[in-house]
């Protein structure tokens, strides 16, 4: 409906901003009215980014308490064009995301689970339980930090949807200060890790087969490129690719390895539906692969040889692997102008270039047993407490709470 009025008003802000208004008092009213409904202790409402998906924490939790046949009611909150093209197992009831029966679930849920924050209009009861995974360790400042670059609105739904927060998650000390600093939430923390992160502890041969097999891949060496947004949109998609010198980079990895390798690359969110499929093929051929829109981030670090990133979170997650890392902070004086960053430069262990010149000279001179110490200076520095068990750990807070209820 949001969309339907944005599409249909286009043109009129103050009618947009009015009937937009009216809606969400009208959803808000919804979530009271639907309290003639009891709570379901054992009912779990899951959300992963905006309903954008089965994927991330959400989606680990969900497959752990399949796996222990639990007796839970999971409900997935998906959008409408992805109800019929997902993966989501047979176990877990599919709802429209924004629909009046997401409200009831969401309204009778004993806990609800999700990465991102929940829409300034849903109303919680007080004997429901949130659980807020969050989705990455920040390295560009997040909600309070980020200050003017967030709207106040945002800032506004923000609080108020931390004072619903009864858990949050978190991989390390680092992210524990932040979230403790700027997430307008002085509750309950859980430092055990992120789910997402448990699969670099379970057995790399069974994810390596089962994500090689889907991608198509046999023998190669896998370098994973996964750049952030810029808010400057010429700056993303192939430009991007374009700055790496990618058939040189090839052609150095080859040399080190002494193996076939093949380029992994995915684009943020932003921009990953607007990249020319034809030219990536025309510019590059087989020795590049588009895979933005495979569903799951961590088995494809989980498969990487080498990870090339700039501002993502993903280089916190890859660390854990102890698998060569190469920054590309071309712009990093412009980037942490344009979005503010919680780590200098300096502070991170990890190899760092500026250039494709430098990126190229560092693949020449990689030493993989020194690669690895400098992951491990920078888990040491962030204080991290992954261990593989960050599912479990949530898992028997989850079981608590059911009981308690």
């Amino acid at each position: 409906m949001k969309n339907y009025l944005k599409k249909v008003f286009n043109n009129n802000n103050l009618l947009y901003t009015m009937l937009s208004n009216i809606y969400h008092k009208f959803i808000t009213f919804l979530y009271y009215l639907l309290r003639i409904f009891r709570i379901k202790s054992e009912k779990i409402v899951f959300c992963s980014y905006y309903g954008n998906g089965y994927s991330d924490n959400a989606k680990y939790i969900a497959q752990e308490i399949i796996n222990q046949k639990l007796k839970y009611d999971m409900v997935w909150l998906l959008r409408k064009e992805l109800i019929n093209d997902n993966d989501i197992p047979k176990e877990i009831r599919i709802v429209k995301y924004g629909s009046l029966r997401a409200i009831y679930e969401m309204v009778t849920a004993g806990i609800w689970i999700d990465n991102a924050r929940k829409e300034y209009y849903v109303r919680k009861r007080a004997k429901q339980y949130y659980i807020q995974t969050w989705h990455g360790t920040p390295l560009k400042k997040i909600e309070k930090d980020a200050g003017k670059k967030l709207t106040d609105n945002y800032h506004k739904n923000s609080i108020y949807d931390s004072k619903n927060i009864n858990l949050l998650l978190s991989g390390n000390e680092y992210s524990t200060r932040i979230l403790k600093n700027c997430f307008w939430y002085d509750g309950k923390i859980l430092e055990s890790g992120m789910p997402r992160n448990d699969i670099f502890y379970d057995d790399y041969n069974i994810i390596n087969k089962k994500v090689k097999n889907i991608l198509g891949l046999k023998n190669e060496k896998i370098i994973f490129f996964a750049p952030t947004f810029r808010n400057d949109i010429e700056k993303n998609g192939l430009n991007q690719l374009e700055e790496l010198n990618i058939k040189s980079l090839l052609i150095e990895f080859e040399k080190y390895y002494l193996n076939d390798c093949i380029l992994l690359v995915r684009f943020h969110p932003n921009v990953a539906n607007k990249i020319n499929l034809q030219e990536l093929e025309c510019r590059y051929g087989n020795k590049i692969l588009n895979v933005s829109e495979y569903p799951d981030m961590q088995e494809l670090l989980s498969i990487s040889d080498v990870l090339i990133t700039d501002y993502s979170s993903a280089f916190f997650d890859f660390s854990l692997l102890k698998r060569p890392i190469f920054l590309f902070m071309q712009d990093y004086d412009e980037y942490k102008e344009e979005r503010g960053v919680y780590l200098d430069i300096n502070d991170i262990p990890l190899y760092i270039v500026k250039s494709s010149s430098e990126l190229l000279e560092g693949i020449k001179s990689m030493n993989e047993e020194e690669m690895i110490k400098r992951s491990e200076k920078f888990l040491e520095y962030l204080g991290n407490k992954e261990r593989g068990v960050a599912t479990l750990e949530v898992i028997n807070w989850i079981n608590k709470v059911i009981c308690n209820g």
